[in-house]
């Protein structure tokens, strides 16, 4: 059997492997998304998934082509042809895993204002177009263009780069640092990988490939085990709802309350409509103040008194805007929830109330 023979076989094979392992791999992660993801209205896992999918296809393409392979008068063409299709798939499975990022909870502090930017999509996306075209043109056009064989690897690199620190912070800030460590060195393999795409090594490329693909699925898996682990103690701090008002500090700035210790760790950023920050906000005064109280008009009111409140229902209201800012639209239950936090943050005395959060936790941004 001489190498041709060889490389078809092995080409077979390892096509075959790979497109039935990636294609799994995105059918139980488009299943995890479509029984978790979807009703967080995540579309990070779908761009994971996708990402494998590509994978998925660029076995078939291998599969296809190792039959071609006897044909040694067209040889060059024909491994130009198919590295220029796994090429092409290579800056897809790229682009994808690029695209799920902003989807991710954690994100590296020096990185997370460029992720999260509405300029993502554009830094990510003209150095896609800019290698996919010429590869494109290259596969159209059965042109040998050296200077643009390699441009999925620089892509790759690039992709690595954010992919890396992205999986690391992910995984230490959910204190899981043993796949914090296994998700970096699942990177430099993977870039190792990418180093062997240009030398002319067929089973060297194969082997890499197949190991930092298993193991970049893993880690996927992982991270999605990790975020629905996340997902259900999240649940269960929810449902044992009852904080403490010595924990609570708010903020507020702009129409917005910043609330932390409601539950550990989290922060939640709620918008009120002006009323509501109106209200919030001289309640926070007149605690600032001297623990000061408000009151509220009753309902045998005397005429031209001045009275700070004008119904109860104003601070239902409130209330009420700040459990829809803690909790899902799932998650609400107004009448377990609304005397919790009502006992948390209101303090009553006889047609008057104020805040019963401490003074130090309070705090209001001009």
């Amino acid at each position: 059997m001489d190498s041709i023979d060889k490389e078809s076989i092995l080409l077979h094979t390892f096509g075959w492997w790979q497109f039935a392992v990636c294609l799994f791999a995105f059918s139980a992660l488009m299943a995890i998304w479509w029984h978790i993801g979807r009703k967080q209205s995540d579309k990070g896992q779908v761009w994971l998934a996708v990402s494998v999918l590509c994978w998925s296809l660029s076995g078939l393409v291998e599969v296809y082509y190792s039959h071609s392979l006897e044909n040694t008068q067209s040889l060059g063409s024909i491994k130009s042809d198919m590295g220029s299709l796994k090429s092409i798939l290579s800056l897809c499975n790229s682009f994808f895993i690029l695209m799920a990022l902003p989807y991710f909870k954690y994100l590296p502090n020096k990185l997370s204002s460029v992720i999260e930017s509405d300029l993502w999509k554009y830094i990510v996306g003209i150095p896609f177009l800019l290698a996919f075209l010429p590869i494109l043109a290259k596969y159209i056009f059965d042109r040998q263009y050296n200077f643009i064989n390699d441009l999925d690897v620089y892509y790759s690199i690039l992709t690595l780069i954010f992919l890396g620190s992205v999986l690391w912070e992910s995984f230490a800030r959910r204190r899981l640092k043993l796949l914090s460590f296994l998700s970096l060195v699942c990177i430099v393999i993977t870039f190792v990988a990418q180093l062997y795409k240009p030398l002319d090594n067929t089973l060297n490329q194969l082997i890499f490939s197949a190991i930092f693909k298993s193991c970049l699925i893993m880690i996927f898996f992982a991270l999605a085990l990790s975020w629905v682990k996340e997902l259900v103690e999240e649940k269960l701090i929810k449902r044992n709802f009852n904080p403490l008002s010595k924990d609570i500090k708010l903020s507020l700035a702009n129409r917005h309350l910043i609330l932390t210790g409601i539950w550990p760790n989290i922060n939640h950023d709620i918008s009120l409509s002006n009323k509501q920050y109106e209200l919030l906000e001289l309640f926070t005064k007149r605690k600032l103040d001297h623990d000061q109280w408000l009151t509220i008009k009753p309902k045998d009111a005397i005429k031209g008194k001045h009275y700070d409140i004008q119904s109860d229902n104003e601070i239902t209201r409130l209330l009420k805007s700040i459990l829809n800012g803690i909790f899902t639209e799932e998650e609400i239950n107004y009448e377990s929830q609304l005397p919790i936090i009502r006992n948390c943050f209101i303090e009553r005395d006889a047609g008057k109330v104020k805040l019963t959060l401490l003074v130090q936790n309070l705090l209001i941004k001009d």
